[in-house]
């Protein structure tokens, strides 16, 4: 799955290349996350610069600490979510 979004109906934030049920899923744990472990507290967040390296990595991502931390913290996922809109709107204005 390639992971750069690009804005769907009704804002979602889903990769490009989304297969069938996909977007189901994605949007489930979206809600899932965000229900069970928001963390506005931001207790054991890796911080934005780890989360910008997540983004900009070409080759596998190595950190498993961020990545497992990501799998159970809402405020992280949003903020990758929103790097990763930033990112590709910088790369299509240019």
């Amino acid at each position: 799955m390639n992971w750069e979004f690009k804005p769907g109906t009704g804002g979602s934030d889903l990769p490009s290349d989304v297969e069938p049920g996909e977007p189901e899923l994605l949007e489930a744990f979206d809600r899932w996350i965000h229900s069970k472990h928001p963390n506005t507290e931001r207790k054991g967040c890796p911080g934005r610069q780890v989360l910008m390296a997540l983004a900009l990595a070409k080759e596998k991502f190595e950190d498993e600490y961020t990545l497992t931390h990501i799998g159970h913290c809402a405020a992280c996922l949003d903020d990758l979510k929103q790097i990763k809109r930033e990112l590709t709107g910088a790369g299509s204005s240019r």
